[in-house]
């Protein structure tokens, strides 16, 4: 812990320096005899990846209460003393909530009492991170702190799967601020090293960015994209259909059929049956030939044969108290003091023991050999809470499963090479690098056909790479017009997943969405490489949102746009884009500035631009509440 006495007593003993052509890592061994720390920091071009071993080098058990991934001091250091700092510096953090992930907040240290007493001696704190197994159910492991006089923004992020802790600590004139697993006060951990054992923090990435907070983002998604394992189409981001939104949960070896009659697999290769499919309830796992009369494997050679990638919904880490194979699992389920963990009706099961992944293989890994589904949506709706028995501490138990849920994520990608991963709990309650760095995708959140989905999806690009974060776009079949480009253009924001009424869609509709799928297919590059600048023009609500958004996502010598309005927008949405643009207009329709050739929007929306001082203004006329629209922009060549 910071200012403890057993940090206080560790010694530098060694500190040496190693270089590539792409990286440079630091490596600081400290020591006191009793323990050996050792931190490594590789700098990349953009971030910094954070890793810190401790090992028991005495000849007694040593128990750690706190192990950090990161601490970094003496911030900022370009104000040279209280006076100078006041209300300059200010935390970045998001919240998150079921379908409400990623609100941003911009806190001044002020508000929070971070400021050093009259006595200058005092110690104050701020402590926020997320408790259980969903980590990011309150927050996102995430801390931007800004220096708003010098233009400067630090950003952190922890790639933990289980209870994490960031901390703001204050005393003296600088500022501190640290981060790693959630600690024995906060999150019920402890873990006892035995002699010459060791044990590693979750890792940790850290930038410094001489601008705003979407920059700073920006440079730590760079981490997860040098994690990406890429299998199958996903270079080229297909379009996702997931028919959840269509069956609610029957999905039927009819519909099946029928909605991939509907459907071209060339343009949405990807087909995904949801919750549902089986017989019994969660945690069977049994075919339901009611639904599937010639079983789950002709499903998959149905889809097969007509070019589509076959997906399937699983939540095996769960079982509920009412389905068929609950009394025979009991002695593989999670426990608590000796009780079994119940969170509603779920309980589950313990991934340390061989017995559960002996059943999830058979369960999972058979059935997905078996039916020749090549795409797994696995999902997660409940949370364990401060931990499990089974270990010195509940939050260590709490860790040790995770971690072996982990393993099997990396067994199934180990068995089967060109399984397609997606990762969802509860929409977007495991959105942290560990996690994603085990899939191909993420379920970005559950806010199916909300008004604010849009917000959800635009705000989630500076935490997820967009072309991994998977947004529904449910259509249905008597909405009107302007609704149809408000829910397809969201998917513009990242990853477009379609659902709904797709078998009972008008001719209209169906000119829309394949309008909105032409211009996508183009916009592949600059959602994949690009990188986003967020404009935000609404109120506080997600549920009644006011006002306009927009994304500006720039990648080489394009710009994708993207921009919803809601209830009270302007007659004019005005933003600039840095640098010159321009709008490709349409050779039956040369009015300048308009750019119906690389746009998809409803028929009165017009867009123009002009240059002005080496930045670009925008002007979007004619949305109307709760319209969507996405357009592209080329970089005007210097001369």
């Amino acid at each position: 812990m910071r200012c403890s006495e057993s940090a206080s007593r560790l010694k530098l003993v060694s500190l040496d320096e190693t270089r590539s052509d792409t990286w440079v890592k630091a490596k600081a061994v400290l020591s006191d005899g009793r323990v050996e720390a050792t931190h490594e920091a590789t700098l990349w071009d953009s971030y910094a990846e954070l890793k810190c071993f401790i090992k028991n080098i005495s000849k007694e058990p040593i128990t750690l209460e706190y192990l950090t991934s990161f601490s970094v001091g003496g911030l900022s250091p370009f104000r040279s003393g209280l006076e100078d700092q006041t209300e300059s510096l200010y935390l970045h953090r998001f919240r998150s909530t079921w379908a409400k992930e990623a609100m941003h907040e911009r806190v001044p240290l002020e508000s929070l009492q971070l400021e050093p007493s009259w006595q200058n001696a005092s110690a104050n704190a701020t402590r926020f991170g997320s408790i259980g197994s969903m980590p990011v159910r309150e927050w996102f492991p995430f801390l931007g702190l800004e220096d708003e006089k010098e233009g400067l923004i630090w950003a952190f992020q922890l790639a933990s799967a289980s209870s994490w802790q960031m901390e703001l600590y204050r005393r003296h004139d600088w500022l501190s601020v640290s981060g790693g697993i959630a600690d024995r006060e906060f999150g019920h951990w402890m873990k006892t090293l035995m002699p010459g054992e060791s044990f590693e923090a979750p890792i940790a990435y850290a930038t410094v960015f001489n601008g705003n907070i979407d920059g700073a983002c920006a440079r730590l998604l760079k981490a997860q994209e040098k994690n990406l394992k890429l299998v199958g189409q996903e270079p080229d981001l297909p379009i996702i259909f997931n028919e959840f939104c269509s069956t609610w949960g029957r999905p039927s070896r009819a519909f099946v059929d029928a909605a991939s009659n509907v459907l071209s697999s060339e343009k949405v290769p990807y087909f995904v049956l949801d919750a549902g499919w089986y017989k019994g309830d969660v945690g069977d796992w049994e075919e339901n030939f009611e639904l599937h009369p010639y079983g789950l494997r002709e499903v998959g050679e149905l889809l097969r044969k007509k070019g589509f990638v076959p997906g399937i919904w699983f939540e095996f880490e769960c079982a509920t108290a009412s389905c068929n194979s609950y009394p025979d699992i009991k002695d593989l389920l999670l426990t608590r003091d000796g009780n079994i963990i119940r969170s509603g009706s779920r309980a589950f099961l313990d991934f340390r023991k061989p017995e559960t992944l002996k059943r999830v293989r058979e369960k999972v890994l058979n059935l997905l050999r078996y039916a020749g589904f090549s795409y797994i949506k696995i999902d997660y709706n409940e949370t364990i809470g401060i931990g499990c028995d089974g270990a010195e501490s509940l939050g260590e138990g709490l860790r040790q499963h995770i971690q072996a849920v982990r393993s099997f994520f990396e067994e199934l990608r180990n068995e089967l090479p060109d399984l397609l991963i997606e990762v969802c709990a509860s929409g977007g309650h495991r959105l942290e690098p560990s996690m994603l760095a085990l899939s191909s995708m993420a379920s970005c959140s559950d806010a199916h056909e909300c008004v604010e989905n849009p917000i959800i999806a635009m705000e989630l690009q500076r935490l997820i790479l967009p072309r991994m974060s998977q947004i529904w776009a449910v259509l249905r079949k008597d909405e009107p017009e302007q609704r149809t480009y408000y829910t397809l253009s969201s998917g513009f924001y990242g990853r477009l997943c379609l659902s709904g009424d797709i078998l009972d869609l008008s001719k209209r509709q169906k000119e829309i969405l394949d309008e909105a799928i032409d211009l996508y297919r183009k916009a592949v590059p600059v959602i994949r490489s690009g990188e986003s600048r967020l404009i935000s023009e609404r109120g506080l609500s997600y549920r009644n949102p006011r006002g306009w958004q927009a994304s500006v996502r720039v990648s080489e010598d394009k710009a994708l746009v993207v921009s919803h309005t809601f209830a009270n927008p302007p007659e004019t949405l005005f933003f600039t884009i840095p640098g010159e643009w321009g709008l490709s207009a349409h050779p039956d329709d040369p009015q300048s500035g308009y750019a119906p050739k690389g746009s998809f929007h409803r028929k009165g929306i017009s867009v123009e631009t002009r240059l002005s001082g080496g930045e670009t203004l925008v002007a979007v006329k004619g949305a109307k509440a709760f319209d969507g629209l996405a357009f592209f922009a080329e970089r005007i060549a210097s001369e």
